[in-house]
C-alpha cells in the first residue's frame, strides 16, 4: 500500500505499478463483458418465455435476472422450450 502523499521514484517501482493497474483494468474489462452476457442470456430467456405465453411471476423474474450461473441459464433455456409453467424452469 502507498503512503498518502508518496511518489514512486524508481522506474521499476514506476514500471510496474503501471502494468499491475493495466493488467487490473483489463481483467475488470473482461469481467464486465461476461456479466453483460450472462445478463443478455437472462433477457433472451425472458423474452422467450414471453413470446410462449408463459406467465413469470415477479419472483421468477427476479431470480432469472440475478442468476449469474452460464450453465444454469443455459440449461433453463432449454427447459423453456417445452414447459408450460415458469415452475417447471426451476424443477431440478
Amino acid at each position: 500500500m502507498q503512503a498518502a502523499g508518496y511518489e514512486w521514484k524508481s522506474e521499476f517501482a514506476i514500471h510496474h505499478r503501471a502494468e499491475g493497474r493495466e493488467e487490473g483494468r483489463k481483467e475488470g474489462l473482461a469481467e464486465g463483458e461476461a456479466m453483460g452476457e450472462v445478463k443478455g442470456e437472462a433477457k433472451a430467456l425472458l423474452i422467450f418465455l414471453s413470446q410462449r405465453e408463459v406467465r413469470v411471476s415477479e419472483a421468477a423474474r427476479e431470480r432469472i435476472m440475478e442468476c449469474r450461473d452460464q450453465a444454469q441459464l443455459e440449461e433453463w433455456l432449454h427447459r423453456a422450450v417445452t414447459i408450460t409453467s415458469v415452475d417447471e424452469l426451476f424443477d431440478s
